[in-house]
């Protein structure tokens, strides 16, 4: 997988929902993430909220859209103030028809999970990424964070396949 795919895998799900909620926006105050759905289903004793139904979550120019979002978090302790908790993220579950897209670059999967907690982004189920014409496809893609390494697998009777346009 070439390097701005790679990135692009990362820094999508990374720069939607984990740095911080809210960013700098060059100086104009957070980055909000809009999140659209049919419905949504907050379930804090499991530290889990659902969306579903045509999920659209927009953050500055990047757009994840999927049938279902189930977003996984859990609560740290109030501070010594009896401040309210805050709740973490720790993984993110986007099923059913995902597609994430960013300027030139889009990725395509049945589903896609970030697990914060193992540092890692998994796309399942005929996993497809593109930028410009460059595409790399599989059964599973799996980009290890830390590691700044990716494993494209294939499937039963189905092939990983790359095509790439080398640059002159």
């Amino acid at each position: 997988m070439t390097k701005p795919l790679y990135a692009f895998i990362i820094l999508t799900f990374l720069n939607l929902f984990f740095v911080h909620i809210c960013v700098a926006n060059n100086g104009k105050g957070p980055v909000p993430i809009h999140i659209k759905s049919d419905k949504m289903e907050a379930l804090d004793k499991k530290g889990k909220v659902i969306f579903t139904g045509n999920v659209t979550a927009t953050r500055g120019d990047i757009v994840i859209k999927a049938d279902r979002l189930e977003v996984f978090y859990r609560v740290s302790e109030k501070d010594k103030k009896g401040a309210s908790s805050k709740r973490f993220v720790t993984k993110l579950v986007a099923t059913g028809h995902v597609k994430i897209a960013e300027g030139k670059r889009t990725g395509t999967a049945e589903k896609a999970v970030y697990d914060k907690v193992n540092n890692k982004i998994i796309l399942l189920g005929n996993a497809q990424v593109w930028e410009g014409p460059n595409r790399i496809s599989g059964a599973k893609i799996t980009l290890f964070e830390n590691e700044q390494k990716s494993v494209v697998e294939g499937g039963p009777g189905d092939k990983v396949e790359a095509v790439v346009f080398p640059e002159d």
